[in-house]
C-alpha cells in the first residue's frame, strides 16, 4: 500500500511542478502583451503617452486625452502659483479638493499616480508647466516628491 501512497504524492508533486511553470509562463506572455498591446493602441514608446512644455490659455486649463490610461503624470511647476492637476476632462470651474484632485505647487515638482484617460492641468493663465505622462505609476506605486527652485516639497 505504501507504494501506491508513493506513487500518488509522487504525481501530486509533478503536476505541482507542471502547473507552477505553465502559470510562470502565462504570466510571462501576459506581461508581454501588455506591452505590445500598449505600444499599439497609443504608439507609445518606454511607457510615454506625451512630453510637453504648455502656457496655461485664458481659459485657465489644459487638457489631454489618450488611448490608452495614464498610470501617472510628472507636472514640473515653476512657476509661483499652484497648479491642480484632475484625472478627468474640465468641466465647469476648478476644482479645489476631490477624488483624482491634486495640487502641485509653485516650484515643485511632483509625479502624481492616475488611473484616467484623461487629464487636466488647471493654471494662472500664462503659466509656463512642464508634464510628461506615463503609463505605469510612479516609483513604489506612490507619487514620488521632488523640489526644484528652492520650492518646499
Amino acid at each position: 500500500m505504501s507504494h501506491i501512497r508513493t506513487a500518488v504524492e509522487s504525481s501530486r508533486t509533478t503536476r505541482d511542478a507542471i502547473a507552477t511553470e505553465i502559470l510562470g509562463e502565462l504570466r510571462r506572455i501576459t506581461a508581454t502583451q501588455t506591452v505590445y498591446l500598449e505600444r499599439l493602441a497609443g504608439q507609445v514608446v518606454n511607457h510615454v503617452l506625451e512630453v510637453a512644455t504648455v502656457a496655461i490659455p485664458d481659459d485657465g486649463w489644459v487638457t489631454r486625452s489618450y488611448h490608452v490610461a495614464a498610470g501617472s503624470i510628472v507636472v514640473d511647476n515653476p512657476g509661483l502659483d499652484d497648479v491642480t492637476v484632475v484625472s478627468a476632462s474640465p468641466s465647469g470651474t476648478k476644482p479645489a479638493v476631490g477624488v483624482g484632485v491634486y495640487i502641485v505647487p509653485g516650484g515643485t515638482l511632483r509625479h502624481i499616480n492616475l488611473a484616467s484617460h484623461d487629464v487636466t492641468l488647471w493654471g494662472t493663465s500664462g503659466a509656463v508647466v512642464s508634464f510628461q505622462t506615463l503609463t505605469t505609476p510612479a516609483a513604489g506605486g506612490t507619487g514620488g516628491i521632488a523640489q526644484i527652485n528652492g520650492g518646499t516639497p
